[in-house]
Order: C-alpha cells, then structure tokens, then sequence
C-alpha cells in the first residue's frame, strides 16, 4: 500500500533482491534496548515484507 490511511493512494509492486541498502541511521552495531530498526544479533521485518537478521 502506498498510503494505509487512504485506499485511494492505490499499491505499487516493490522488487527485492540479495542486497538491501538502508538508510545509516536505521542501523547501528551496539544499539539501546528499545531501538526497534536493524542492530547486531536481532531481526526486522520489512513492512509488508520479508525478515532481515544479522
């Protein structure tokens, strides 16, 4: 969905491959207790997606 709070927005199809490039900010490699993006030894989910874990 390109917008949940308006159906109008419509959907788009969104490849994936092996690579994924993320912003610097959503990661860090010792990270607080409640930083809920991509750290060391824990795991994401894309939204509408797929699992991401290092």
């Amino acid at each position: 969905m390109n917008n949940p709070g308006d159906e109008g927005a419509g959907t788009r199809l969104v490849p994936f491959s092996r690579e994924i490039y993320i912003e610097q900010s959503d990661f860090r490699e010792e990270a607080p207790r409640k930083f809920f993006r991509l750290k060391l030894g824990s795991e994401v989910r894309l939204k509408h997606a797929y699992f991401i874990h290092l």
